[in-house]
């Protein structure tokens, strides 16, 4: 791992701050300092990707729910005030999208793997309520008409920064495959078929998972 970069942090003790001062290669944007919207005044965003994420960088992002705040997240374990919107959340990632091949920007950096952690049903604010959704009129694969009629706050969060987790990773994988289609013509050799339909394939793949998840009402 060449670089460690946290974002949304609510709390730096002294102690957190000694070590970072001791290891200059784990950079930290605090909440506090994060700006409204990406893209607004200097752009302050874009340039701490710039900065602190190398261009040519293969990213892992770890997104832990709970760096939202309980206001547009309350399902999570451990609710503190204070944290990041939805919206500010999504820029960032937008950010490092916009980073990868394929893309505005010219950066080589890619998403390769991602997870999405501390999600707590239990805690979550249930939204909607009226008579239960008749069977017949529920989306094939519903659950139930009653999981149908009522949503969690949280869990549609979570949802919305799982399906942009997967088109970073998505975006990261045709990248590879954009890779393979040119080192393949440059060597002066033939580029198969089915190389070429490796992209449509990807996204029919992840089609197929967002389908999914929106008949179970996750999205």
């Amino acid at each position: 791992m060449d670089s460690l970069v946290s974002v949304g942090v609510r709390t730096l003790t002294d102690g957190c701050r000694e070590q970072l001062r001791r290891f200059p290669r784990a950079k930290v944007l605090e909440a506090k300092d994060w700006p409204l919207r990406a893209g607004k005044g200097d752009g302050m965003l874009k340039k701490f990707v710039a900065e602190h994420i190398p261009p040519n960088a293969d990213i892992y992002i770890s997104f832990d729910l709970d760096v939202l705040d309980p206001a547009y997240a309350p399902a999570v374990s451990h609710l503190e005030p204070g944290g990041i919107s939805t919206r500010q959340a999504l820029d960032f990632l937008h950010c490092l999208g916009e980073g990868q091949p394929g893309r505005a920007g010219g950066a080589d950096r890619r998403v390769v793997m991602a997870d999405l952690v501390e999600l707590n049903p239990r805690h979550d604010l249930v939204l909607g309520s009226g008579q239960p959704t008749p069977a017949d009129e529920l989306p094939e694969g519903s659950a139930t008409s009653d999981s149908y009629q009522r949503q969690g706050l949280g869990a549609m969060a979570a949802a919305k920064i799982a399906k942009e987790l997967l088109g970073l990773l998505l975006l990261g994988r045709r990248s590879s495959i954009y890779e393979a289609v040119e080192a393949a013509g440059a060597a002066g050799g033939e580029v198969e078929p089915k190389l070429k339909q490796m992209l449509e394939v990807e996204k029919s793949k992840a089609v197929e998972a967002l389908m999914a998840a929106a008949k179970k009402n996750l999205i």
